[in-house]
């Protein structure tokens, strides 16, 4: 980020948290705390964010395995 960019940013950003429960291999749940800039509760409820958060981590699962396989780790 560019000292000018990093000038523009706000000194401060309002997030929510919400407590959810991810089911793991072996149908183990985990309890997380996620936090999101989403702050609508009505139009972003807890049940439809988790499983987006998910599919973001599965998505940089395998990128980091694609790195890797490809020797581009350092990338």
């Amino acid at each position: 980020m560019s000292p000018a960019l990093y000038a523009r940013m706000p000194e401060t950003m309002t997030i929510r948290e919400f407590r959810c429960h991810i089911v793991c291999k072996g149908d183990r749940v985990r309890t997380m705390i996620l936090a999101t800039t989403l702050l609508e509760i009505d139009a972003d409820p807890p049940e439809d964010l988790t499983p987006l958060y998910r599919l973001r981590w599965d998505a940089e699962i395998n990128l980091r395995s694609l790195k890797t396989m490809m020797n581009m780790d350092v990338l």
